[in-house]
């Protein structure tokens, strides 16, 4: 994977390729999110040891069930996360939109994976493209 210009703006469904997923590979990808509001998040994001600034800015927002999360959307102390997207991602039948679930954990401590995504806990959020 050839990484962009300097500065230039990806998708997850440009840095993570169809081939990438049908082929096998576990989509998890590490980053920390640089810039946060309600309608925009971006991050750096790596890859195969590849690094690219990512524009998620299409995200749904899903929250952890029960917890309320919604209404913090623009919390500032976001800034400097940690970001995982865990290797659930598939292809839509088109064979053209990736979908993956990205956690952000605010308080940079946990290292969430597949075998943990029950949505409990007030630090836990999901986002699915």
């Amino acid at each position: 994977m050839e990484l962009p210009p300097s500065g230039r703006i990806m998708t997850l469904s440009e840095f993570v390729t169809d081939n990438d997923v049908k082929n096998g590979s576990c989509v998890r990808v590490l980053g920390r999110v640089t810039s946060w509001s309600v309608t925009s998040l971006m991050w750096t994001m790596e890859w195969h040891g590849k690094t690219a600034q990512v524009d998620a800015s299409k995200v749904s927002w899903t929250g952890a069930a029960g917890t309320g999360e919604e209404a913090s959307l623009s919390s500032n102390r976001l800034l400097g996360s940690l970001i995982f997207v865990i290797g659930e991602a598939r292809i839509d039948p088109d064979g053209r939109k990736i979908e993956a679930r990205v956690v952000i954990d605010a308080e940079r401590s946990v290292e969430y994976t597949s075998g943990n995504l029950s949505g409990e806990g007030p630090k836990r959020r999901v986002f699915v493209w």
